[in-house]
C-alpha cells in the first residue's frame, strides 16, 4: 500500500509540473527539478530545433564541387524531382578557369529506394579532359517525380571548382539554386519539431539611405510560417556592418600591429555596439510588431564565424590584430578601471615609462609566450588577454540586453564559452575572447549558450564532444545548445568538410547513427541542439533522417519530467584565469591542452565524465564526483588554494602540470602555493631538456609501457618531493620524480595522462565503468547512452555492466537485453545504443 501511495504522489508531482500555469506568451528557461528546461510560449518542450538557410544566405552550390590537387575526388550532384520527364539531355562539366583532370567514372542513380542506376558512362580507360574544351555526355533520360544523383570520380594536379549539371538544348536545366527552407520545415513539423532558426543580416537594417530592407527577413518568416503555421521561430541576427559603414568608420575596424586594416569591424568598438545594436533593435521591433505569435526568441552573433570570438583568432600569429584606434582606446579605458592611477600600472607592469593615457597594446613579439607568462615581467600581456575576454563578453551581454529590453518575454541566445575547444588553441587561448564564461553566466539577459559540436569528432565511430564546460553552464541555470552542423550523407564529400573524404557519411543509416549518438548524449546531459542545414542545400531534407527525432520523443519527455542534473563520477576542471597565463602559441598542447586535446582519451573508458570551470568547483554547489582532474588550474588565490585542498582532502584527485604555481594574490611564481593547494611539496626542475617521462617499475606494473609527455623543453616543470608510502609511477629524464601517488592524490608533472594511469585512478576512486571496452557512455539513473568507438567495423560482442542489478531494455524497441545489471550487445564502429534500466 505504501508503495502505491508513493507512486501516486510522484505522478501528481509530474502532473503538476506539466500543468503549471504559465504565461502563454512567455518563452524562457525555467528550473524544473533542479534542471534548466526550455519553455516555449508557456509550455515545457523538447529542446530540439532546425536551422535553415534562406537563398540570400546559401553557402553551398548545387553544381560546383571543389576538386583538390593530387587527390582522388568522389562526389555527387543532386537532381531534384522534376514535374515532367527529361529526355535526351546531357551532362556537362565546366570550370571558371583552365584545368585538366582525369575522369574515372560518371553515373546517375536514383537518390532514394533501391538507388537504381539509370546512366553509366562506359569508361574503359580513364578520360583525360580539359575545361578549355566542351565536356558533354549525351543520352540522359530521367523520369518525372524522382530525385537523382550524378556521381563522378576525378583527379587533377591543381585545385579548382568543377561545375557539373544537366543541360537541355545547350542550357543549364538542373540543378538550379532554390530554397530548401519550406521543405525542411515541413519535414521537421511532421517529426514533431516546431522550433526553427534562420540567419538574417543586420546590414539589411543599416542601409546607407536610412531605409531598412525588410524583404529578406519578411520573406523567410513567411516561408517558414507557410510551411508550418505553428512554427516557433528564433531569429538569428548576423551582426556585421555593411561595407559603407566599414569605409566611413575606419577607426572602428581591426588593425594589425603594422597598421594594416582587417576585414572586420572591431566587435569591442563602442560605435560598433551602438550602431549595430540600433539595427538589431529595429529587427526585434519589426518581428514583435508583425510576427509576435511565431517568433519566440532572438540570437545575436558576430566576430569570427558569427560566434563572438575575435576575428584574428585563426590568423597567423604575426598578424594578430587589436591595434586599431578604437581598440587601443578601449584597452586604455579598461586599464583605467583596473588601476587607480599610472603609478599602480607602472608597478604592476614593472615599467616606469607607461601611463594610463599612453599604455600601448603589447606587441606581437611580447604576446608570443611559449608556455607560461611571468606576472613579474609580462603583466601587460596577461592584462591584455584579460581585457579581450572582458570586452568580448561585454559585447555578448550588450546584445543580449537588447533582446531582454525589447522582447522581455522571448528567449535570448548567444555563442560563447568555448572553454574546452579553445583551451589548446593553436594561437593560444587568450586570443579568442571566450574565457570570461563564469562571469557571463551571471547575466540575467542570456538563456541559452551555443557552439557547434567539436569539429574534431564528427566521423562515424568517434565520440561526441562539446566545446565548453557544459556541466557548469547547466548548474548555472542556463541551457547549453550543440549546433549539430553534422555533414549528413546529403552533403557532397567535397563541400564543407571538416575531415577527410574517408570519414564522410555515405548513406542515411550512417547519418541516423551519428544523430542518435548526438541526441542521447545531449538528452542525458540536459543539453539542447539544432540540426543545421549549414550550406542551405537541404542536408536534412529527407524524412527518414527525422525518424531519429521521433524515436527520441518519448525518451526525452520522460527525461524532462523525471530527470535531474547530470552528475558524473569523473570531473575535469579548467580555470579561466589560469588559462590566460598560459601559452599563446601552438605549444598550448603542452599546457592547457589537457582539458581538450586529451579529452578524447577520457571518452573511451565507458564512464560518464563532466567538464566544469574551477570557479564552479570552488564557489558553486558541491560537485559529487569521485575523481577530480584539475587540468588547467595554475593561477589561484590563497582562498582558492585552501578550497582545493579542503574539498579534495577525502576524495581522489589528479593535479596536472603546475597546479596553483602562480600565486594570484601576489602575482608571483610560488612553490609554496602548490603545496597549499595540493599537499605536495615541490621544487622547480632545472636543466631539463625534455618533458618526456619514463615509467618506473610501478608504472609498468599498472600498464604504462611507453614513455609519455612531450619530447620538448616545457617550462616550468615541477618535481614533487616524495614521502614514505608514496608511489612513483614515472620520472623525468634525469630520474627525478614526475608522477607521484600519495594516498588518493596523484601529482602529474606534465599535462598528459596516459590511458593506463587514467584506468588506475578510475579504479582507485571506485568510479563505475559500464564496460571494459572502448565505449563512450553517458548515463543517468534510468537511461544509458553507449557509442562504440573501438574502431572495429564488424559486429562484435560488447559486454556491459550496469551499476545496479537491474533489468536492461532497449529504450527504442522495449526489447529485454539483460538481467542483474549485465548485458552483452552486438555492436560495430559507430553504433549507438540507448538502454532503459528498471529495477
Amino acid at each position: 500500500m505504501k508503495k502505491i501511495i508513493t507512486t501516486t504522489l510522484v505522478l501528481l508531482t509530474i502532473f503538476s509540473v506539466g500543468c503549471k500555469k504559465r504565461d502563454p506568451e512567455v518563452s524562457k528557461v525555467e528550473i524544473i527539478n533542479g534542471v534548466p528546461r526550455l519553455i516555449v510560449q508557456g509550455e515545457v518542450v523538447r529542446p530540439r530545433s532546425l536551422y535553415v538557410s534562406p537563398t540570400y544566405f546559401i553557402l553551398g552550390s548545387p553544381t560546383d564541387r571543389n576538386i583538390y590537387a593530387n587527390t582522388d575526388v568522389e562526389t555527387f550532384i543532386e537532381i531534384p524531382a522534376m514535374n515532367t520527364p527529361l529526355k535526351n539531355a546531357s551532362i556537362e562539366m565546366k570550370s571558371g578557369k583552365p584545368a585538366e583532370f582525369t575522369l574515372y567514372s560518371l553515373k546517375i542513380k536514383e537518390e532514394f529506394g533501391e538507388q537504381k542506376e539509370v546512366f553509366n558512362l562506359d569508361i574503359k580507360e580513364p578520360l583525360q579532359l580539359s575545361t578549355n574544351n566542351e565536356i558533354e555526355f549525351k543520352n540522359v533520360n530521367l523520369q518525372a517525380n524522382k530525385s537523382y544523383r550524378i556521381y563522378y570520380k576525378v583527379r587533377a594536379k591543381q585545385q579548382f571548382y568543377l561545375k557539373t549539371y544537366l543541360a537541355k538544348d545547350g542550357k543549364l536545366f538542373a540543378p538550379i539554386l532554390k530554397s530548401h527552407v519550406g521543405a525542411q520545415v515541413k519535414i521537421a513539423k511532421d517529426a514533431g519539431i516546431d522550433i526553427i532558426t534562420f540567419p538574417v543580416q543586420v546590414a539589411d537594417f543599416m542601409q546607407e539611405n536610412g531605409k531598412p530592407n525588410i524583404d529578406n527577413l519578411k520573406n523567410t518568416l513567411d516561408e517558414i510560417i507557410s510551411a508550418n503555421p505553428n512554427a516557433k521561430i528564433i531569429v538569428r541576427v548576423r551582426c556585421y556592418p555593411p561595407k559603407w559603414w566599414n569605409k566611413k568608420y575606419p577607426d572602428d575596424m581591426t588593425y594589425t600591429a603594422d597598421g594594416k586594416q582587417g576585414f572586420f569591424a572591431s566587435i569591442i568598438s563602442p560605435r560598433f555596439r551602438k550602431d549595430v545594436g540600433n539595427a538589431f533593435t529595429q529587427i526585434i521591433k519589426y518581428c514583435e510588431a508583425n510576427y509576435n505569435k511565431n517568433v519566440v526568441g532572438y540570437h545575436a552573433g558576430g566576430g569570427n564565424s558569427c560566434e563572438w570570438y575575435m576575428t584574428d583568432t585563426w590568423r597567423n600569429p604575426r598578424f594578430r590584430q587589436g591595434y586599431g584606434k578604437s581598440e587601443t582606446n578601449s584597452w586604455r579605458t579598461w586599464l583605467a578601471k583596473k588601476y587607480p592611477n599610472s603609478q599602480a600600472l607602472q608597478k604592476a607592469w614593472n615599467n616606469k615609462n607607461v601611463s594610463l593615457e599612453t599604455a600601448p597594446v603589447p606587441t606581437p613579439q611580447e604576446r608570443k609566450i611559449d608556455f607560461l607568462s611571468n606576472p613579474q615581467t609580462q603583466q601587460n600581456v596577461i592584462d591584455f588577454n584579460r581585457f579581450r575576454q572582458d570586452e568580448v563578453s561585454a559585447t555578448v551581454n550588450f546584445f543580449a540586453k537588447i533582446i531582454r529590453t525589447n522582447a522581455p518575454k522571448k528567449l535570448a541566445l548567444t555563442f560563447y564559452g568555448y572553454t574546452a575547444q579553445f583551451s589548446n588553441h593553436i594561437n593560444g587561448a587568450g586570443v579568442t575572447g571566450h574565457f570570461n564564461l563564469w562571469n557571463t553566466l551571471k547575466s540575467e539577459n542570456i538563456d541559452i549558450f551555443c557552439a557547434p559540436t567539436s569539429y574534431f569528432y564528427r566521423a562515424l565511430g568517434t565520440p561526441t564532444i562539446n566545446m565548453t564546460a557544459s556541466e557548469t553552464i547547466t548548474r548555472a541555470g542556463k541551457i547549453w545548445l550543440d549546433e549539430d552542423d553534422i555533414r549528413t550523407h546529403r552533403c557532397p564529400p567535397t563541400e564543407q568538410q571538416v575531415s577527410g573524404f574517408e570519414t564522410c557519411l555515405k548513406n542515411v543509416d550512417e547519418t541516423k547513427e551519428i544523430l542518435k549518438r548526438q541526441m542521447i548524449h545531449e538528452a542525458i546531459k540536459n543539453n539542447a541542439s539544432w540540426w543545421m542545414d549549414l550550406t542551405g542545400l537541404g542536408w536534412y531534407e529527407e524524412a527518414e533522417i527525422w525518424e531519429v527525432q521521433k524515436m527520441f520523443d518519448k525518451i526525452e519527455k520522460d527525461i524532462i519530467e523525471n530527470g535531474k542534473l547530470y552528475e558524473p563520477e569523473f570531473a575535469l576542471y579548467a580555470d579561466e584565469r589560469s588559462i590566460l597565463h598560459s601559452s599563446l602559441t601552438s605549444k598550448s598542447k603542452c599546457t592547457t591542452g589537457l582539458f581538450n586535446l586529451y579529452e578524447k582519451n577520457f571518452t573511451k573508458f565507458a564512464t560518464p565524465y563532466g567538464k566544469y570551470l574551477f570557479a564552479d568547483f570552488a564557489y558553486g554547489k558541491p560537485i559529487n564526483a569521485k575523481l577530480h582532474l584539475f587540468a588547467s588550474t595554475y593561477a589561484l588565490t590563497a582562498n582558492e588554494r585552501k578550497i582545493m585542498r579542503e574539498k579534495t582532502r577525502n576524495t581522489c584527485a589528479i593535479f596536472a602540470w603546475i597546479p596553483a604555481y602562480i600565486d594570484a594574490d601576489k602575482n608571483v611564481f610560488s612553490e609554496n602555493a602548490v603545496e597549499e593547494a595540493t599537499g605536495f611539496k615541490v621544487k622547480l626542475a632545472k636543466n631539463l631538456t625534455s618533458a618526456k617521462l619514463n615509467p618506473t617499475s610501478y608504472g609498468k606494473k599498472i600498464g604504462i609501457t611507453e614513455t609519455f609527455g612531450f619530447d620538448e623543453n616545457v617550462e616550468p616543470l615541477l618535481i614533487p618531493e616524495t614521502k614514505s608510502g608514496d608511489i612513483v609511477f614515472a620520472t623525468y629524464q634525469d630520474g627525478s620524480p614526475a608522477v607521484v601517488l600519495r594516498g588518493k592524490h596523484l601529482f602529474c608533472g606534465v599535462a598528459n595522462i596516459p590511458d593506463a594511469l587514467t584506468t588506475y585512478m578510475l579504479k582507485l576512486a571506485k568510479v563505475h565503468r559500464y564496460s571494459q571496452q572502448n565505449v563512450l557512455v553517458t548515463a543517468n539513473d534510468k537511461y544509458v547512452g553507449a557509442t562504440c568507438i573501438d574502431g572495429i567495423i564488424e559486429p562484435h560482442d560488447v559486454k556491459f555492466n550496469f551499476k545496479n542489478k537491474c533489468k536492461i531494455f532497449d529504450a527504442f524497441t522495449n526489447e529485454k537485453l539483460g538481467n542483474n545489471g549485465t548485458a552483452t550487445i552486438k555492436m560495430k564502429r559507430g553504433d549507438t545504443r540507448v538502454f532503459r534500466l528498471e529495477k
